[in-house]
């Protein structure tokens, strides 16, 4: 079965976003450590530790994008697992934004994240869809 086109773009936005994502984490890396280490020679123990704490928040997000950039493989080659892989990413998107409404934080963002995870659902839903992963 040939991949359906929304698919293709859903593919081709987790291909930019782990690869954009894997360099900004380089980046943020970089500087993380510099932020410690300045924090570390200085004696600031503040400004080491926000250097360190960005350092584990930066790490979370390298493994986010390679994630991403997995994901977007497995939706090319429409393997199952990306499939699920894809509908469980988008759940947990949802839930983390419906907390971040309640919290007020970035609440525009958080609906837009919300709306655009809900179609990714309905559409990965779709029977051309689930029978091109080979989901019953």
């Amino acid at each position: 079965m040939s991949r359906p086109t929304g698919v293709t773009i859903l593919a081709v936005l987790q291909l930019i976003s782990g690869l954009l994502g894997t360099l900004f984490s380089a980046i943020a890396l970089f500087f993380g450590g510099l932020i410690a280490a300045g924090g570390a020679v200085s004696g600031d123990a503040q400004t080491a530790g926000a250097g360190g704490a960005l350092i584990i928040i930066t790490i979370i997000s390298l493994v986010l994008s390679i994630l991403a950039l997995i994901v977007s493989f497995g939706l090319f080659t429409l393997k199952g697992w990306a499939w699920t892989l894809t509908y469980v990413l988008q759940a947990i998107s949802i839930l983390v934004n419906v907390v971040n409404v309640f919290m007020g934080e970035n609440v525009g963002g958080a609906i837009f994240s919300i709306v655009i995870s809900a179609v990714i659902i309905y559409y990965l839903n779709r029977p051309n869809v689930k029978s091109a992963f080979g989901q019953a």
